[in-house]
């Protein structure tokens, strides 16, 4: 089975779909920064922007379920998760979001998915 779905791919059958932008926003009380955790080992820090929320680029494959980001360079790096918080002390007071309901809500409705943080739950829904 493995073998057949390898086959299926080489040959260019496999179920895939150009990544389409799914933005996402982040929004907490001041000093809320988030962080991206992208192919098994590189993290990436998202800061606020001037008006105090925070805009994730992902993108969103909606065949494969594949959440990416864009690299500087072009390139798709798949995203593993998602963590915001407080700056201060992310990673025990941070809240890990469920990074691809967000970025198939965001493909889906073709809005903004937004997340309220800081609360004792995160707050997720369509702009």
């Amino acid at each position: 089975m493995i073998r057949a779905a390898l086959a299926l791919m080489l040959m260019g059958g496999a179920a895939s779909a150009a990544p389409v932008p799914a933005p996402v926003s982040i929004e907490g009380p001041p000093g809320t920064v988030c962080e991206v955790t992208l192919a098994h080992w590189y993290v990436l820090r998202v800061p606020p922007s001037p008006g105090g929320g925070l805009s994730v680029p992902f993108r969103f494959d909606a065949i494969s379920e594949t959440v990416s980001i864009l690299s500087k360079e072009g390139v798709e790096m798949a995203v593993e998760g998602l963590l915001c918080g407080p700056e201060a002390d992310l990673q025990t007071s941070g809240q890990r979001l469920d990074f691809r309901g967000l970025a198939r809500m965001a493909q889906a409705g073709g809005h903004r998915a937004t997340c309220r943080v800081g609360g004792p739950e995160p707050d997720c829904g369509r702009q």
